[in-house]
């Protein structure tokens, strides 16, 4: 079976109810880099997940920064 394939099996179809003008825009936004609607869907909530895990690294480097700052205190 194809990699394609598998991630087309992999797929839930979900209704949502969503405000008309963010309905436009996802629309607008779908046109203009060539995807589907739910493509470009996906495509932000993967990146909106991307960039919290992002954060979160670069919290735990700062406390792990801190730590390291504070042993080599000692």
């Amino acid at each position: 079976m194809k990699v394609e394939d598998e991630r087309l099996m992999d797929i839930s179809p979900t209704q949502i109810r969503i405000p008309t003008a963010l309905k436009k825009r996802i629309i607008s936004s779908a046109k203009s880099r060539n995807e589907t609607i739910s493509s470009e869907i996906v495509h932000r909530l993967e990146e909106s997940y991307a960039n919290d895990t992002n954060e979160k690294l670069a919290k735990l480097e700062e406390k792990l920064d801190e730590v390291l700052r504070r042993l080599g205190d000692k």
